[in-house]
Formats: C-alpha cells, structure tokens, sequence
C-alpha cells in the first residue's frame, strides 16, 4: 500500500507588489499570506491548488505567469 500524497487547495487574494528599483524602474512581483504559503508548499514538494477572483485587466494574467516560474 502507498502512502497518500498531501494534497492542499489554497483560497485567498494575490497582491501585485511594485518595487522601484535603483535605477528608477519598476519592477512586479506577487505576494499575500495565503499566495506565499501556496508558493512555498509547492517548492517543498506539495500538490497545491490556488482559488481566487481575477480581474479582466492585463494584470491578473502576469500574476498567474509568476508563480510558474517561481515553484
């Protein structure tokens, strides 16, 4: 018999962070409590799910873009 895999369904907001950087520029990230843990259970081998709302602006799908790259 195999053991089960932790499986999580994270539900809450991203937040767009903008950090200006030394040259002027700035530069997006994304973040929030329930994000970042999404994120970090993802990196330590977890199955993670993440519900939330998205706006119809162009923001919402460079938010989705990040985490992708980032786990």
């Amino acid at each position: 018999m195999t053991d089960p895999k932790t499986r999580v369904v994270a539900i809450g907001e991203v937040m767009i962070e903008m950090a200006r950087g030394n040259d002027g520029r700035f530069s997006t990230a994304c973040g929030g409590d329930t994000f970042n843990t999404a994120v970090y259970l993802a990196r330590a081998g977890v199955d993670v799910a993440y519900a939330t709302a998205l706006g119809d602006d162009p923001t919402p799908t460079a938010s989705w873009r990040w985490p992708r790259r980032k786990a």
